[in-house]
């Protein structure tokens, strides 16, 4: 079946969604005015849809879903946690911490202390820490749910770290951020710099075969990182070392990798081709590709989402689906339209 197939097929799929609620016996919370949810629906995730500035419930099921009203809207940046629930929202006047989505007016508390303006937030897989990166402040947040307050630590990026400040990936559970560091042109002489910033150490330079595009924390504490000329290297112990190990080369992305995923378990790792649109598959043992999905749309992340599944793109336009990737029980894509 083509991605037009696909496609057909789940607007068809919501269209029957919708007429089965709209049979179905009415039933909403009172409406609020704005940051209020705004219906209920048998959805239990949500994502942040940010060409619309909003939070938007995921409804149906894998493989016959799609994005439904806001549910929040006037929110300036928001990352929702990996349990599909949970959130931290950005507003133009504060930062939220929210437990349950559904109910946000009970669930959701202010973190005194954080940074501003994060722009970039990573989640450790249960879903209580979180990393905030902030490119105007130029810091890095380690931020932890502790009973009913948070315990905040903040580490600011080293002064050679010059021009557009990007953070490739966090390791939330063992307080690790990979932060990028392009100068500008202007004062550019030595490329980009690539830092591991961790508390209670100084900042560590990552010595790396050839210039990072991407990179990716597995669970079992070992860093990912892919080249510009698609290598694939590795730091074991990133908490006490620097210096990256090549593994191998992608033969088939010939820009690097735009994002990569590491699924230390099985021994597996995901790499992001955004000009073929691409999903590629590697056995971390014999470094031989065993799967290449296409995704139809460009991949660009790797975002965790509910078991076994990742978001893999921002929805950049109001026609873009969502891209889904599952990783088991069998690797696939799903897309979930964007609605109208």
């Amino acid at each position: 079946m083509n991605i037009s197939e696909k496609l057909n097929l789940y607007s068809l799929s919501r269209a029957i969604f919708v007429i089965a609620l709209a049979m179905a016996p009415a039933w909403s919370p009172s409406r609020l005015p704005a940051q209020s949810i705004a219906v209920g629906s048998p959805s239990t995730s949500y994502i942040f849809d940010a060409g619309r500035s909003s939070i938007r419930p995921l409804i149906g099921f894998a493989g016959s879903s799609f994005l439904g009203d806001a549910a929040l809207t006037g929110v300036q940046f928001a990352s929702v946690a990996p349990n599909g629930t949970s959130a931290v929202i950005v507003w133009p006047d504060r930062v939220e911490w929210v437990a349950d989505l559904s109910k946000y007016w009970e669930s959701s508390s202010l973190i005194g202390g954080s940074l501003a303006a994060p722009n970039q937030i990573f989640w450790d897989r249960t879903s209580s820490t979180a990393v905030f990166s902030s490119a105007s402040e130029r810091q890095v947040q380690f931020v932890q749910r502790t009973g009913g307050g948070f315990t905040l630590r903040t580490l600011a990026v080293p002064d050679s770290c010059t021009g557009t400040l990007k953070t490739l990936d966090a390791d939330a559970a063992n307080a690790l951020a990979a932060v990028l560091c392009t100068p500008d042109q202007q004062v550019a002489t030595g490329g980009q710099n690539l830092f591991l910033l961790q508390p209670n150490a100084a900042p560590a330079l990552v010595q790396l075969p050839s210039a990072p595009v991407s990179a990716a924390f597995a669970l079992n504490g070992a860093f990912y990182v892919a080249g510009v000329d698609s290598a694939i290297s590795v730091i074991r112990t990133p908490a006490s070392s620097s210096t990256a190990e090549l593994l191998f080369t992608e033969t088939e992305n010939s820009t690097g990798a735009a994002a990569l995923l590491v699924r230390s378990t099985e021994q597996l790792l995901y790499s992001a081709d955004s000009g073929q649109r691409r999903i590629r598959v590697y056995d971390l043992n014999s470094f031989q590709k065993v799967d290449d999905l296409d995704a139809g749309w460009a991949p660009t992340q790797f975002q965790p989402f509910l078991a076994n599944s990742f978001l893999l793109n921002t929805g950049g336009t109001s026609s873009e689906p969502r891209l889904l990737l599952r990783t088991a029980p069998q690797r696939s894509v799903l897309f979930v339209p964007a609605g109208e």
